[in-house]
């Protein structure tokens, strides 16, 4: 049901495994009110670390990004949108680390495309150097109008060979082999942007490769790969939330808890995130009400609160929606309020793989605390900085803990995405998670049924 192959399959992922590879992440981790560390969700290069500076005073996380990456001895190339305001110019002077605004990459390699495009037709060396070097934004522009349908097509192909040399770019992620060896590696690359660029794995040591990244963009697949880590979802299409959905009704049954999630697969900052009673779904017969069905046509007939509505909006044009049981953190004093609230933790921390090692550089993390103190509303149950949440430090014994289990899920984690390549296109996520229990389950069947409830699987 998974692979065709299972032995074959297992030996490509433990291949994959050997990948020498560089990874950022912003963990967004829970301590229960039980005391248990769950990891809610794992961001990649987007990952901000704003937060740093209003819970210490300075933003020290990206700085030691920063100092790891050019740890390594290799030239470090950082590509962002807001190169001024990031204010990294320091790591230039200090680090020798090359930081480039994409836009203004862009521009240039448009400039320089253009007087190549002339000079291919004209042969006039001097003009093209002219042209090159003296070029004004409205004169390219003015030109690049200018241009017919073949020409446009003749200039973006000589425009994509100078930007994918520049930046270390390719155009296509088919049959990337990736590096086996730091030393193989010409450069790190760093493009923290959020763009769909696809570069060069083959040559550049790239911080998040294209897979890793892939993995921390679907809420879905970073779940099944972090588990049993992680809280269990139960993912729906929008059109499924309806009161005929018989399989959201035997997961809310089985629920413990009085309150639900419901948040975009796809989502980030905090849009979308719902948090209801579950009565608000289930009847007392454990059914799902005929009301459910209305939800995200009409929220404002069915609820009162305006960020419910809006969230409902969101979950509306979503591709899937996650249901997860609210599940309380421990408690966490603001000094703010003077009372306690729920909290989120933002944990930063960078990994390396080589050689099948999978090693954890820790970066350091803070407490978001919900808007408001403990209570039934929206605001004291979701913390996020872009919600309202505000950042307070780690207590030492919180820091001493989450950095043990991060040393421990987060390369299980890691592990288990790596093998992401291995997979072909149609095959599910869950084929990477299945590899540790190959041998136990697949040649030994007669476990399946005794370990079956106990391991999850």
């Amino acid at each position: 049901m998974l692979v065709r192959d299972p032995e074959q399959f297992k030996e490509r992922c433990k291949e994959r495994e050997h990948q020498t590879t560089i990874a950022y992440f912003g963990l967004d981790l829970m301590i229960t009110k039980e005391g248990a560390i769950r990891c809610i969700e794992i961001n990649g290069h987007n990952s901000g670390t704003k937060g740093f500076k209003e819970a210490y005073g300075e933003d020290f996380a990206r700085k030691g990004v920063i100092k790891y990456l050019a740890s390594f001895g290799l030239p470090v190339t950082i590509y962002t949108y807001d190169a001024d305001e990031k204010n990294d110019r320091w790591a230039e002077e200090s680090l020798d680390v090359k930081v480039f605004d994409i836009e203004k990459v862009n521009l240039e390699c448009s400039k320089e495309a253009l007087s190549l495009f002339d000079f291919i037709k004209t042969k006039d060396l001097a003009q093209f150097v002219a042209s090159w070097w003296t070029m004004s934004d409205e004169s390219y522009y003015k030109r690049r109008a200018s241009l017919s349908s073949e020409e446009v097509s003749s200039f973006e192909d000589i425009f994509r060979r100078l930007l994918a040399g520049r930046m270390g770019l390719r155009w296509t992620a088919d049959s990337l082999g990736g590096l086996h060896s730091i030393s193989q590696a010409e450069g790190i690359i760093w493009a923290n942007n959020g763009k769909n660029f696809v570069f060069d794995e083959e040559k550049y040591l790239v911080v998040n490769p294209s897979l890793i990244e892939f993995a921390t963009e679907n809420k879905l697949v970073s779940e099944i790969l972090m588990a049993p880590y992680s809280f269990p979802s139960c993912p729906v299409f929008p059109d499924q939330l309806e009161a005929g959905n018989k399989m959201l009704a035997k997961y809310l049954n089985i629920v413990r808890s009085p309150k639900i999630i419901l948040k975009p697969n796809n989502g980030a900052c905090g849009n979308g995130v719902v948090v209801l009673d579950k009565r608000k779904l289930l009847n007392s017969a454990g059914e799902m009400r005929k009301e459910v069905s209305y939800y995200l046509e009409e929220p404002g007939v069915w609820f009162e609160d305006k960020k419910i509505i809006k969230g409902f909006e969101v979950l509306r044009k979503s591709e899937r929606i996650l249901v997860q049981p609210f599940i309380e953190s421990k408690p966490f004093y603001s000094a703010q309020t003077g009372k306690n609230h729920h909290g989120s933790i933002r944990y930063v921390a960078m990994v390396r793989s080589e050689g099948g090692n999978i090693s954890v550089h820790h970066i350091g993390g803070y407490v978001r605390l919900a808007p408001e103190p403990i209570g039934d509303s929206m605001d004291a149950c979701v913390a996020n900085l872009a919600r309202g949440a505000h950042a307070v430090p780690l207590s030492e014994r919180d820091k001493n803990r989450l950095e043990l289990w991060v040393d421990y899920a987060l390369p299980h984690f890691y592990r288990r995405a790596l093998r992401l390549a291995a997979c072909p296109p149609e095959a599910p996520v869950n084929n990477c998670a299945f590899v540790e229990k190959f041998d136990r389950f697949y040649k030994s069947p007669w476990t399946w049924y005794q370990h079956n409830e106990i391991d999850g699987y």
